[in-house]
């Protein structure tokens, strides 16, 4: 790869973003099932 193909694949790579917000959901899920488990009022 050249340095003007890098540059070529960041620009096109920064107008075409691509957004997975799966992990950061999967995380607040965990964490919230953990805060719940280990903070229940019930036990």
């Amino acid at each position: 790869m050249t340095k003007d193909s890098i540059i070529a694949k960041i620009i096109s790579d920064r107008a075409t973003p691509r957004l997975d917000y799966s992990i950061k959901h999967k995380t607040e899920n965990f964490t919230n099932n953990l805060f719940l488990t280990l903070f229940d009022a019930k036990s």
